[in-house]
């Protein structure tokens, strides 16, 4: 098997960290592509069997013959057959195995057991969204090589498995089974101990893994829309809801749903205040858009606690 560390070490890579499948470091292409220099290690990953690597920041993506053009070298003349030499004898190899490893498999047999049967998260594909491993762990979010997509768990309010999400770089979030009915629970409800009476409201499921590690309890409602299950959810289980839709300053859609949503929490005596975004940006400096892009925690946590009028360190 063609060894790729060295050669990612002869062009100059910087931040190399070698995994089972993939070896991670800073993007030679980064900066050329950005204006900006590199300060994520773990955005851009090379497949150690077939050297098809993408940044997850900047979106530089091919065969290694792009990383040797993109730091200034010459392709060596033999690379790309060896490479697809490789990749033919390890399809081959994984083609006559007799065990399948994991499968997208029917309704009648999904349980927890065949969700934790898919791998755990990359790191690299956590640390671009500013999550932790036990994070991810604890919310049972799993990994489709296959697909190369995340594997979200939905849950019922009282914890049992009811479908996943599928959500891969670039499309819409895939339902299955397509008929889970999702709008009739909460991303993370089951997770929260009955003595937290305050919680975020988010529309993505990794919101709320991103808001747990900087120490806030969240749920999220799979989208912008909350409906009137869920509205009745969080009145029944919290005394003071705080809502944070997609960034209302810079986004249309969370704009437009904020008030709506607060209206209808109070018609049910749910008390509820709009997430306070101020001073909170993504990784380039922007105004950002939700929770997620928030790289740190102690900005996060500030922002809820200033949601609630409490002012000063914690």
């Amino acid at each position: 098997m063609l060894d790729l560390l060295p050669l990612l070490e002869d062009l100059g890579i910087q931040g190399l960290r070698v995994g089972a499948k993939e070896i991670s470091g800073f993007c030679p292409a980064h900066e050329a592509r950005t204006g900006r220099a590199n300060t994520n290690t773990q955005a851009w990953s090379i497949n150690r069997e077939t050297g098809a690597h993408i940044c997850y920041s900047c979106g530089f993506k091919g065969g290694l013959a792009d990383v040797y053009r993109a730091v200034g070298e010459a392709v060596p003349e033999d690379l790309e057959s060896e490479l697809a030499k490789q990749s033919i004898e390890a399809s081959l190899a994984r083609a006559t195995r007799e065990e399948t490893v994991y499968t997208q498999t029917s309704p009648m047999i999904m349980d927890l057991p065949w969700l934790r049967s898919f791998p755990p998260m990359p790191e690299n594909m956590l640390a671009h969204r500013f999550i932790r491993p036990e994070a991810a762990q604890m919310y049972d979010l799993h990994w489709d090589f296959d697909g190369k997509r995340w594997v979200i768990p939905i849950m019922s309010p009282h914890g049992e498995l009811m479908g996943v999400q599928y959500r891969a770089t670039g499309q819409r979030p895939d339902n299955f089974p397509k008929e889970l009915e999702k709008s009739t629970t909460l991303f993370g409800l089951h997770l929260i101990p009955p003595t937290v009476k305050i919680v975020v409201v988010v529309e993505s499921p990794l919101d709320v893994v991103r808001l747990w590690c900087a120490g806030v309890w969240a749920v999220a409602s799979f989208g912008v829309y909350i409906s009137d299950a869920q509205l009745d959810l969080l009145s029944r289980n919290f005394t003071m809801v705080v809502v944070a839709v997609d960034n209302p300053a810079i986004d249309k859609a969370g704009r437009e749903a904020l008030e709506p949503i607060m209206a209808r929490l109070r018609r049910r005596g749910c008390p509820a205040i709009v997430f306070d975004y101020t001073g909170l940006v993504d990784r380039d400096g922007n105004v950002a858009k939700d929770p997620g892009d928030v790289a740190d925690d102690y900005s996060l946590y500030q922002a809820f606690r200033h949601s609630l009028g409490i002012r000063g360190n914690p």
